[in-house]
């Protein structure tokens, strides 16, 4: 039988091409968000079954990670003018992506500062782009970029899945299913003196579930507030409780010497600060719930997740490419530490490319695609000067958790006004014997560097609610980055 449109005889392909003429673009657009939508499922599963298999990856993440990676080296070649003086990247391919890769620049916030015009997509950034990141301020001066985050609500998903064994919506479906424990102020009639004055240490968060609908505030975990945060938890019984690990850790200790929370905790995990195994054991104990731990960061250039009470940390395939490098820039060894350095798929708009995250890390291998971390070993600024002015980094020798004094601790800080002598602050637990400050003498005594003890109270919290390791003021290392 011909095809007809308005009695004209038309063949197959030309009845195809008018008869698609036909169809509203909303229609159109309609499928092309199923597809979308159905591809996020897709990616949500194949997260799912990472998480549960121990992060190992298979040869279909690896091939998913490297086209990733290809694509989008062609598309910083093709609308990011900084790159485009690397017309190798044009070629990218599955094949040299990582050695394409291996020859652009290692980056940092500095660089991102001095270049920010020429690393913003032609295309896709105007002058009041409507969405913003902003860096905090525990490594040097804060940095403001645009961002176009395509990833983290498919990753989230997957997390609290695992986490939970809940589906998400149904997480978010409860009033305050997910609480969060971070830097925010309280809130009451818009002020936070009212809030204080009525013993209320948290806000209200309607915007976004996926961190949490209440934000309790990491500054007041005192004796006297803390009764009040588990009052407030025992009245909204949420389902996991996510946010700075020496906040929840802080909650954790006085639920331990009080009482247990009324109600059961599907999951605890901890994000932004370094949180060691034996403060995942602790909260885990105290708050009867396993702890996991996720790792990322505001420019949102990884994501990474552990199993429940472990400290090894799987990087996903699907959110950007990873590296550990040494100072020179070379690939490291299986076992050793090395510096961060991402790259993201995520924010098109602003790339992050080569971008050092700041962080320390142990490099524990890759597995189709996921790379693994053995161990998270702080800020790359974490560091003291000896007498002689060399630089020596606190990571690996000065871990608190590997020393049997770190269970007389609650909080400790290291300040250097001088070189080759430390301040070591330190809130002590009742516990504490001249035996624990015996054993710190003795570590920093193998680096040849004098301590003195600072016995105090608590430590004061960055303007961002986080515990700084390290308050350096030895002039050589006044940075602006």
């Amino acid at each position: 039988m011909p095809l007809c449109i308005h009695g004209r005889q038309l063949s197959a392909g030309q009845f195809l091409i008018k008869a698609a003429g036909y169809v509203p673009r909303h229609t159109v657009q309609f499928f092309r968000n199923r597809r979308r939508q159905a591809a996020k499922q897709r990616e949500q599963r194949e997260l799912e079954a990472l998480m549960q298999g121990g992060g190992q990856g298979t040869p279909r993440t690896e091939a998913a990670r490297l086209s990733r990676l290809a694509a989008l080296l062609r598309e910083i070649y093709a609308h990011v003018p900084y790159y485009r003086q690397f017309p190798f990247l044009a070629k990218a391919s599955k094949k040299n992506c990582i050695s394409l890769l291996s020859r652009l620049p290692v980056t940092d916030k500095e660089f991102v500062r001095t270049h920010e015009a020429s690393l913003r997509h032609v295309q896709l950034y105007h002058e009041n782009y409507p969405t913003w990141g902003h860096t905090g301020a525990t490594t040097g001066r804060p940095l403001s970029f645009p961002t176009s985050y395509v990833a983290e609500d498919t990753h989230q998903r997957a997390l609290y899945q695992y986490m939970t064994g809940m589906h998400f919506d149904d997480i978010a479906a409860k009033p305050f299913g997910i609480v969060t424990f971070c830097g925010t102020r309280p809130l009451y009639n818009g002020s936070e003196e009212q809030a204080l004055d009525a013993h209320i240490y948290w806000k209200s968060e309607p915007a976004d579930a996926f961190y949490g609908t209440l934000d309790f505030c990491s500054f007041y975990e005192t004796e006297d507030c803390l009764p009040y945060y588990v009052q407030k938890l025992n009245e909204i019984q949420p389902f996991v409780i996510r946010g700075y690990s020496n906040a929840i850790l802080s909650l954790a200790r006085f639920v331990a010497a009080t009482a247990p929370l009324a109600f059961t905790l599907k999951a605890v995990y901890v994000t932004s600060e370094y949180c060691p195994l034996s403060a995942m054991q602790e909260i885990s104990r105290a708050l009867g719930c396993p702890v996991f731990g996720q790792y990322g960061q505001v420019e949102g250039s990884f994501f990474g997740w552990t199993a429940a009470n472990s400290d090894t940390y799987y990087l996903s395939p699907f959110y950007g490419f990873a590296e550990v490098l040494d100072d020179a820039g070379n690939p490291v060894k299986e076992g050793e530490t090395g510096h961060l350095v991402v790259t993201s798929f995520g924010n098109l708009v602003q790339p992050w490319i080569r971008y050092d995250s700041g962080d320390m890390v142990q490099y524990g291998g890759t597995n189709g695609g996921v790379l693994c971390l053995t161990g998270l070993k702080g800020r790359s600024k974490d560091f003291i000067y000896d007498v002689s002015m060399q630089k020596i980094p606190l990571v690996g020798f000065m871990d608190i958790h590997y020393l049997k004094c770190h269970l007389h601790i609650r909080q400790y800080q290291i300040q250097q006004d001088a070189a080759g002598a430390v301040i070591f602050r330190v809130a002590a637990l009742p516990s504490w014997t001249q035996e624990d400050e015996d054993e710190i003498r003795a570590a920093f005594a193998k680096k040849h560097i004098q301590v003195t003890f600072d016995y105090v109270a608590g430590i004061p919290l960055s303007t961002g609610g986080k515990e700084l390791l390290t308050v350096q003021h030895v002039a050589p290392v006044q940075e602006t980055n």
